[in-house]
């Protein structure tokens, strides 16, 4: 008998968080197309940074980005200089976002299928000195933009500057600052980072 009333008591609290999800959902699609009308994608920035991690997928679709299937994407995300869409973020198929990542959009950022990106990381697609008088002696604005090739793991608290390309299936260690392409199949640590080793593509096929 007492274990009835548990497998009855485990399927209603079941019912009741799938019932929650579901209204939480609808809440979060017009608290998000309010958000747009009132402060353009800066607010739905907002959201992105507070909401539950089940929606931030849905969130990045609705507002232009190009998102692969079977995704675990997790608030809190940070957007950068998305102006009127997220049309500049591409991510592939089976790929992990950790907690914390901030992701700057002034140019593309291209995640290819199966790749992890730990939880706070950072990624640059320009440089800007704003107001400082360096922005006048040799240092206009620029950007370019970032890719990640299939299979990559970015460890945690990786910054990966622009016009940067990861190989494939290479591993970039926690903390390394990366400033220039990283081979496929290597692995890198450090600041700047710099490649420790290389390894066989048979390995991980």
């Amino acid at each position: 008998m007492a274990q009835k009333k548990k497998s009855l008591s485990k399927r209603f609290r079941h019912l009741i968080w799938l019932c929650l999800r579901r209204t939480q959902g609808n809440l979060l699609k017009w608290r998000s197309r309010f958000a747009y009308w009132l402060w353009g994608l800066e607010g739905v920035n907002g959201i992105l940074y507070q909401c539950n991690s089940a929606h931030v997928s849905d969130l990045l679709i609705r507002y232009g980005a190009d998102l692969g299937s079977d995704c675990d994407l997790n608030s809190p995300l940070l957007i950068h200089n998305a102006i009127k869409t997220y049309s500049n973020l591409a991510i592939g198929q089976r790929c992990h976002l950790g907690k914390g990542i901030l992701l700057d959009l002034r140019d593309k950022i291209i995640i290819e299928d199966q790749v992890t990106v730990s939880m706070g990381v950072s990624i640059l697609t320009h440089t800007d000195m704003g107001r400082s008088p360096l922005g006048e002696r040799g240092f206009p604005p620029q950007q370019a933009p970032v890719l990640i090739k299939r299979g990559a793991y970015i460890g945690a608290c990786v910054t990966i500057l622009a016009g940067v390309t990861i190989g494939e299936c290479s591993v970039l260690g926690a903390g390394a600052v990366v400033v220039k392409d990283v081979p496929a199949y290597s692995v890198a640590v450090g600041i700047p980072a710099r490649i420790i080793r290389s390894f066989e593509r048979e390995r991980v096929s």
